[in-house]
């Protein structure tokens, strides 16, 4: 259960990740397509805000808790001596 837990909050950040990268490609390839939006350079520093966060609880989830699904396990940014760090708590 604890796998399956760590599994849907990786899955449902890095969804959240990829959705605010979609904006900002979608604000920089078009800004015009967002009526509602004068401000466009604030608008795309609001979603890599977003972005900053959503990565940030990814690599909380990583560092802290492991990847969830050993057959979903990938590539961290955390060194072998931060998971070690981890491990001895």
């Amino acid at each position: 259960m604890r796998n399956r837990m760590i599994s849907v909050l990786l899955q449902h950040a890095e969804a959240n990740l990829v959705k605010h990268r979609l904006n900002v490609e979608v604000f920089l390839n078009n800004p015009t397509g967002v009526a509602e939006h004068s401000d466009y350079l604030e608008t795309i520093q609001n979603e890599l805000d977003k972005m900053a966060h959503w990565e940030d609880q990814i690599h909380v989830i990583e560092k802290w808790f492991g990847h969830g699904n050993e057959d979903n396990r990938k590539e961290s940014y955390w060194t072998s001596a931060d998971l070690e760090d981890r491990d001895e708590r």
